[in-house]
């Protein structure tokens, strides 16, 4: 019996580090629809795009961010990269400027195909996925800029 618990409490600790690593180390590709002028799309451009600070492109269209969903680990890898804030952080960051008027946060998209999707259809455009995905990419949308 407790061979058994020994042998189940590692394989379980295995499991766990290979995801909890597997989560950490995943790349995000930020993806924009195909008419989007992405020459100055750089990492402190998207921190101001997804703080609702840069509204439009510099040939005057506008920017239409999407969102993964609060849970996504993606989403908190991506926030931590490219803004330096926590999943925490950034929602309370938000909370404030709705509460007075000054902006809405990016729209969420349930998952990473979805975003694909929504992004392909939307002019003006822009949102990150897991760089796994990238695989499924048509030439509804294009890859701006891969993070770490």
């Amino acid at each position: 019996m407790n061979i058994l618990r020994t042998n189940l409490t590692r394989t379980f600790a295995i499991i766990l580090l290979l995801t909890s690593s597997m989560t950490v180390n995943a790349a995000i590709a930020v993806i924009a629809h195909p008419d989007v002028d992405d020459s100055g799309i750089s990492r402190s451009v998207l921190a101001k795009i997804y703080l609702g600070k840069v509204k439009s492109y510099p040939n005057g269209v506008k920017v239409i961010p999407f969102d993964l969903p609060k849970k996504s680990s993606i989403r908190k890898a991506f926030y931590k990269t490219v803004v330096n804030k926590t999943d925490r952080e950034i929602n309370r960051y938000w909370s404030k400027l709705k509460y007075t008027g000054k902006g809405k946060p990016p729209k969420q998209i349930d998952s990473n195909r979805g975003v694909i999707k929504t992004v392909g259809q939307t002019e003006g455009a822009i949102g990150y996925i897991d760089a796994r995905y990238v695989k499924f990419l048509k030439k509804s949308v294009k890859v701006v800029l891969t993070l770490p």
